[in-house]
């Protein structure tokens, strides 16, 4: 018999993740969970912050947050193939964000801690560069704009040279639903 834990509706399974698998994001704490996950991460051990600080590089922040969210529905450890399977719940997120996002506030304070965990950066401490977009809060925080210090392309040119990511490739993988823009760099 496999061990499992019960959330509510559903009977999860350690083995149950899978391509068939759908994450129940079903309360406003599950969601809030799942956009402040600098929480769980500093819970942590050290071997698996040290694990998750090698391989959160080659994925968006999103992932990390699903990625970290399943352990937490599982009651597992944390280690990479959560990564891989974070993708595969992308669309329950998305869905969830529009069931719950006018529905959780959360505080300035724990948004930035949030945002500084994904690596933004105060717009007055980055660079913007021509021709590329950046993803950006759309209001200020403790009296800044938050960027996302990756740049992104913006046009056909610069994206069929395959240095910068497109920025329709990171949509609803970024920042929090409903706080995030796409900025572009002749807006400044």
């Amino acid at each position: 018999m496999e061990e499992g834990h019960s959330t509510g509706h559903t009977k999860l399974h350690y083995t149950g993740i899978g391509m068939n698998s759908h994450l129940n994001i079903e309360s406003k704490r599950d969601y809030r969970s799942i956009l402040l996950s600098y929480r769980r991460y500093n819970k942590l051990s050290q071997g698996e912050k040290n694990q998750f600080n090698l391989d959160c590089l080659n994925h968006p922040p999103r992932i990390w947050q699903i990625a970290l969210f399943l352990t937490k529905v599982y009651h597992i450890k944390f280690n990479r193939i959560l990564f891989k399977k974070a993708y595969d719940f992308l669309d329950d997120f998305g869905e969830a964000s529009l069931k719950f996002q006018n529905q959780v506030n959360i505080p300035d304070k724990y948004t930035i801690r949030e945002l500084q965990w994904e690596l933004w950066k105060p717009l007055s401490q980055y660079k913007i560069r021509d021709k590329y977009a950046y993803f950006m809060t759309n209001r200020k925080l403790d009296s800044e704009i938050w960027v996302y210090p990756i740049r992104f392309s913006d046009n056909y040119e610069t994206s069929k040279k395959g240095k910068y990511q497109s920025y329709t490739e990171m949509m609803g993988k970024l920042g929090f639903p409903g706080l995030t823009k796409i900025s572009y760099s002749d807006e400044h």
